[in-house]
């Protein structure tokens, strides 16, 4: 009997009343991309005399909400992101790209975690030149659930045997599966441990609150 074939799982925050919100509000985009177009073209063709910087800026108005909303159509619409058992693929709204987790250097990234950065997983792929970038979420909170950080930590260990080249590799999967079984389950914390304040600043502050006390009448 052959093993069954693992089912791709999807991965990600989004949600269909996310969706929708998102695509009317690409589709206003649009509309208003397209009303601001005809309101130019009909000044073009009604005025006797057209001002050039007016009309330039319009344009530039025009094709910039076009291209976001469109962009932003195309990337909800179509974009996605799913496991299938070790491949990762990440769908934007032009390329998709895959990579096999369990035989990629994996690391984890953040933009600016002191302005909310984005917190990402890469994955390169040197045997094939796949490189993927996914977005767990902002350094104040990851966006995936224990489940979904638990599947990626499997995809990436699941065939490593961990030699030395590969300890990094394995802290990056113990971070994901440990993120929300630790304190202070922050965007921030998942590559990087919180602060602990020194033990001997601690220890002056014990000794100054013991004089204090002393002094006291």
């Amino acid at each position: 009997m052959q093993p069954s074939e693992p089912t791709p799982t999807p991965l990600g925050p989004w949600t269909r009343e996310k969706r929708q919100w998102t695509v009317l509000f690409c589709w206003g985009l649009l509309v208003g991309s397209s009303t601001l177009l005809w309101r130019v073209a009909r000044q073009a063709a009604t005025a006797s005399n057209v001002d050039v910087a007016e009309a330039a800026w319009y344009m530039v108005c025009f094709l910039t909400m076009a291209y976001a909303g469109f962009h932003g159509l195309l990337a909800t619409l179509r974009g996605g992101t799913w496991l299938h058992g070790s491949v990762l693929t990440v769908r934007g709204a032009f390329l998709t790209r895959s990579v096999d987790l369990a035989a990629a250097t994996v690391r984890g990234e953040i933009d600016d975690p002191a302005d909310a950065g984005r917190i990402s997983l890469v994955a390169h792929d040197a045997a094939t030149g796949h490189r993927v970038s996914l977005n767990l979420g902002s350094a104040n909170r990851i966006e995936f659930t224990t489940q979904e950080l638990d599947a990626l930590a499997d995809a990436i260990d699941t065939a490593r045997s961990g030699p030395p080249a590969d300890e990094e590799i394995l802290r990056v999967a113990a971070r994901l599966r440990l993120f929300y079984r630790r304190p202070y389950p922050v965007g921030r914390y998942l590559w990087e441990d919180p602060p602990i304040p020194p033990l001997r600043r601690l220890a002056e502050v014990d000794e100054i609150d013991f004089t204090d006390d002393a002094d006291r009448p």
